[in-house]
């Protein structure tokens, strides 16, 4: 860990180290915790209130949390959701959060924020497109700590489906999160062309884009300038060109994730593992890299 990083945890102001994408369940409100269809498909209505880690580390976000889901309480929509496979697991090892009397599953916090989508190397029959797309959407709507669609997106080199298929779920996918304004996190493996296309598409259709997230990026300076140029933001997380990630911090468009955690980490000290690095490449400051990716259009809407 960073002096800064540590000075600042040690002191009053504790940096905010901003995660986009992770799959890790230890996080807090601070992070987003992508979920599959595997795992968001069987979530089940829940009373949850909020995770007291989360009160103490972000009480200003977590208040806003509180208020917005009763809001969506108020307005005649189904509480938030547990997943039954995951709620044990919670009770067990994490006494600070008493968000549930269930027997099975994660509770959903309402300081706890996180994506759903349809991941391009496991996605449903095409002919389920329509039902399943009005289950994500039904999701979003009664579910404020669901805060972003995906990951999605095409894969070339590993999917179940054509790429005919992918295209369909990634267009269908996108619309929604275009229809929402809400941000997406694309999972993009030699599709830059078609990632771009969609991008237009979506463009011709709607006045109004919402941030788009190439998460993982790890392609090089040339396609880095391409996909910024087109208005993509660049997520980095260990593995990452480095003319790449400097064009994505000048051009106010770099967000940091920690998709990949090594064994042995957890996500706290894993992401300001991932901070410290990237501070250090960029030669500039943990503090600087956090406010630089705190002001992106990504965070600015999840957290305005």
């Amino acid at each position: 860990m960073s002096q800064e990083i540590r000075a600042a945890e040690q002191g009053t102001g504790r940096l905010k180290l901003l995660d986009c994408h992770t799959h890790s369940p230890e996080t807090g409100c601070q992070a987003i915790r992508s979920l599959t269809y595997t795992e968001w498909r069987l979530l089940q209505k829940s009373t949850s209130t909020v995770s007291q880690s989360c009160l103490q580390d972000c009480p200003d976000f977590a208040e806003r949390m509180k208020r917005k889901a009763l809001r969506v309480r108020s307005e005649g929509s189904i509480p938030p959701y547990v997943t039954e496979a995951e709620s044990r697991k919670q009770h067990s090892d994490s006494p600070l959060c008493n968000s549930l009397e269930w027997s099975d599953g994660v509770a959903i916090e309402e300081g706890q924020l996180y994506s759903i989508g349809f991941h391009p190397w496991s996605l449903p029959p095409e002919g389920s497109l329509t039902p399943l797309i009005d289950q994500m959407q039904s999701r979003l709507a009664s579910t404020p700590q669901i805060v972003a669609i995906g990951e999605c997106g095409i894969d070339k080199v590993r999917s179940n489906a054509t790429l005919a298929e992918q295209l369909v779920w990634l267009e269908a996918q996108m619309r929604l999160a275009c229809q929402l304004h809400r941000p997406i996190l694309l999972h993009t493996v030699r599709a830059w062309a078609e990632m771009i296309e969609v991008r237009s598409q979506m463009a011709q259709e709607f006045a109004q884009l919402p941030p788009m997230v190439l998460h993982g990026f790890r392609a090089r300076e040339a396609v880095a300038q391409m996909m910024l140029s087109k208005g993509f933001a660049l997520s980095f997380g260990r593995r990452y060109d480095a003319e790449a990630l400097h064009l994505a911090y000048e051009a106010k468009a770099l967000l940091i994730e920690t998709d990949e955690i090594p064994n042995g980490l957890t996500h706290q000290k894993a992401i300001e593992a991932t901070y410290t690095h990237l501070a250090e490449e960029l030669a500039t400051t943990p503090e600087a890299l956090v406010s630089r990716v705190a002001a992106t259009p990504f965070w600015q809407q999840i957290e305005g």
